[in-house]
C-alpha cells in the first residue's frame, strides 16, 4: 500500500515536471529569410513555402515596412502562421517622410537628386519660380517633371 501511494506521487511529480517543462520551452535559435519583396502576395507565396523550414522572417521592403497598412497585413499572416517576424527598420533622413505617400516620395527624392546636380544658386532659382507656379505642394510635385 505505501509503496502504491509512493510510486502515484512519483508519477504525478514527474508528469508535473514534465508538463512544466513543456509549457516553458523557449525558442534558442532563429533561421529565417529576409523578405525585400514590395508586393504582399508574393510574402504569402514564400511564407507558404517555406514556412515549414524556418522560424523567422525578416521583413525589409521599404514598400512593407513605410506603409502601415500593408505592414500591418504582413505581419499578422507570418503570426498567424506561427512564425515570428521582424521588423528592419530602415534609416530615414527626415521623419515627415512617414507622412509622404509613396509616388509623392518617389518625386521628392527625384526633385533632391536633380537638385543636387545644380550649383546652390540655380537650384535656389529653380525651387522659387517652380513653386511660384503652383498653388499648393500638390501641385508643386505633380508639375516637377514638366519644363
Amino acid at each position: 500500500m505505501l509503496s502504491a501511494i509512493i510510486l502515484t506521487s512519483m508519477l504525478l511529480i514527474s508528469l508535473f515536471l514534465t508538463w512544466n517543462f513543456l509549457n516553458d520551452f523557449a525558442v534558442d535559435v532563429f533561421v529565417g529569410i529576409d523578405v525585400a519583396y514590395d508586393n504582399v502576395e508574393e510574402i504569402k507565396m514564400l511564407v507558404d513555402e517555406v514556412g515549414s523550414y524556418i522560424n523567422t522572417i525578416i521583413i525589409g521592403s521599404t514598400g512593407i515596412t513605410f506603409n502601415m497598412t500593408k505592414l500591418d497585413h504582413v505581419c499578422q499572416y507570418v503570426y498567424d502562421k506561427g512564425l515570428y517576424f521582424m521588423i528592419f527598420a530602415h534609416p530615414i533622413n527626415d521623419p515627415e517622410e512617414l507622412l509622404v505617400e509613396d509616388d509623392e516620395l518617389k518625386k521628392i527624392w527625384l526633385m533632391r537628386k536633380a537638385l543636387s546636380d545644380l550649383d546652390s544658386v540655380e537650384a535656389m532659382q529653380l525651387l522659387i519660380s517652380r513653386l511660384n507656379k503652383s498653388k499648393n505642394n500638390k501641385e508643386f510635385l505633380e508639375n516637377m517633371g514638366k519644363p
